[in-house]
């Protein structure tokens, strides 16, 4: 049988083995000694730093370590290096993830064994530390599962990069745990108990006029799309009851006075990151069901909401500074506009399903192409020469 010539030039770009050359690094040869190999399975200066932030954040791809701990781990090399070395001591585990691509990061966990690690080298870190590890599925999580853990710690190196040599702002505590028992946000509502299960959350201290520092607690909502129109205001309304609760307001202040403020305040924003994980409407459509919802809280709820998205966040993940760029709407700037959707709202016919919610919707989506985009985090004002 004859078989057709293919033209070079029509040939399929592909990797060949003449191209792996360029593709391995030598790396710098030290001759081991028994002393360093005995050494291979103890951590390492360092290593707390690395094992502690893993474990704050659950989960965690080397470049993200990379990008969170950078005087410590200067390349991603460095940081792959490190948290396999940790891996094969026990303190760090590879999570098993079902349904992705070969070319998927690996997602770090800390184990048991990391946990005394930490118990054993700082007294202030063992604190705050869980005695087990994460509590990961023998069969391995799902894509989505580990994306949605994995776009957390995303934002909190987002954060990290933000503020990195700002003196006026700093970051004094980070929660990823808030679904434990004993860090769950629970009140009570009409002789019932609750409870408010955030995402993430993260204190700031700012410096202020007159010298005085400013704390604030913001909280973090991570959607994954996913959620009825039901539920997600349901839990709007939560968050509505538990800072309106005496438990709520007590959890605050109690909060900031153990970080050193001394006459604080219970105030709390609450941060809405919207994703479209299934890709049926997008990020910026299921950002517009949420602002709209949120319309329909109180006004004082409405004062602490932020919105923004993955796709946006992604877009300007390079940015020296990723949240001081103008991503994020605020519900507060829609005072303005809020009596004409009352009066939309009341015009339109009742109705038990989405036409209603759609046609607020529509009126809401034309007002946000008007509205001014904020940075989440002011950026510092540069002092003006004379």
């Amino acid at each position: 049988m004859h078989t057709p010539s293919i033209d070079s030039t029509q040939a399929v770009n592909r990797t060949t083995a003449w191209d792996l050359g360029r593709l391995i690094q030598p790396l710098r040869y030290t001759e081991r000694t028994k002393d360093d190999a005995a050494a291979n399975g103890v951590p390492k200066r360092g290593d707390r730093d690395i094992i502690d932030y893993v474990h704050r954040m659950r989960f965690v791809t080397a470049a993200q370590a990379q990008g969170r701990l950078p005087d410590l781990l200067r390349s991603l090399r460095t940081a792959q290096r490190h948290l396999s070395r940790l891996a094969g001591c026990g303190h760090l585990a590879v999570a098993p993830v079902r349904g992705t691509s070969p070319n998927f990061p690996l997602a770090y966990y800390v184990t048991a064994a990391g946990i005394r690690f930490i118990h054993r080298t700082s007294e202030k870190d063992a604190a705050r530390c869980s005695d087990d590890g994460e509590d990961v599925k023998e069969r391995g999580l799902a894509s989505q599962t580990i994306l949605h853990e994995l776009l957390l710690t995303e934002l909190d190196v987002c954060l990290y990069r933000t503020l990195a040599g700002r003196p006026d702002m700093v970051v004094l505590e980070t929660e990823r745990r808030y679904f434990r028992k004993d860090r769950t946000l629970t009140f009570s509502h009409q002789g019932k108990p609750k409870q408010v299960i955030p995402d993430y959350g993260f204190v700031l201290r700012a410096a202020q006029l007159g010298g005085k520092a400013g704390y604030l607690l913001t909280l973090v909502e991570l959607d994954n799309g996913t959620s009825s129109l039901k539920r997600l205001r349901d839990k709007f309304r939560v968050y509505d009851l538990w800072g309106h609760s005496f438990e709520g307001q007590e959890y605050l202040r109690g909060l900031y006075r153990r970080l050193g403020a001394t006459d604080p305040r219970p105030q709390f924003r609450l941060l809405v990151v919207a994703h479209d994980k299934n890709r049926t409407i997008g990020d910026d459509q299921r950002l517009l069901d949420l602002f709209t919802l949120s319309l329909e809280c109180s006004a004082d709820l409405r004062h602490r909401m932020w919105f923004g998205t993955v796709n946006g966040l992604h877009a300007h993940h390079m940015d020296s500074r990723p949240l001081e760029s103008p991503l994020w709407f605020r519900t507060r700037d829609a005072e303005a506009w809020l009596p004409e959707l009352h009066a939309v709202a009341q015009a339109i016919p009742p109705d038990p399903g989405r036409k209603a919610h759609q046609r607020r919707r529509a009126f809401v989506a034309g007002k946000l192409k008007c509205t001014e985009r904020r940075a989440f985090i002011v950026p510092a004002v540069s002092p003006q020469l004379p």
